[in-house]
């Protein structure tokens, strides 16, 4: 069955807590507002990505069942764990997903339906609400 999250959640926070204490911290009184800006931006990706680890890993835990049943109603017993690479806007994060398999039927792994994840390892619909493709003004 996969895995849980390698961060902890424990770990999450004091991962936030530690991008507020530099936000607050006597050496942010002196950096210019693009090197704080600069250095917020990739922490904030990196918690971001490991945010969504973890919502890759809770999802996949949820269809790790013992059977699968296909609409026919035919069951593909749990058969191993499966990894793939998904390409969000946080960056590249690598989940293990639950597989199941009968012979003479094949496999399928239910998250990724659940997730209507693609065949490719980017969503393109996450990457075209990036708030990149199209800027905010504040």
């Amino acid at each position: 069955m996969p895995a849980t999250p390698t961060r902890s959640v424990h770990e999450l926070r004091t991962h936030f807590e530690t991008i507020l204490e530099g936000v607050l911290s006597a050496d942010a009184q002196t950096v210019s507002a693009d090197t704080m800006e600069r250095r917020l931006l990739s922490q904030l990706l990196a918690l971001g990505r490991a945010l969504f680890a973890v919502f890759l890993a809770t999802r996949a835990a949820a269809t790790a069942t013992g059977v699968d049943r296909d609409p026919a109603g035919v069951e593909r017993p749990y058969h191993s764990e499966r990894t793939r690479p998904y390409l969000s806007i946080f960056g590249r994060v690598v989940f293990a997903r639950p597989h199941f398999y009968r012979k003479g039927v094949g496999g399928a792994t239910p998250v990724d339906a659940l997730l209507r994840t693609r065949s490719t390892i980017s969503s393109p619909d996450s990457l075209a609400s990036s708030p990149w493709m199209y800027p905010m003004d504040v």
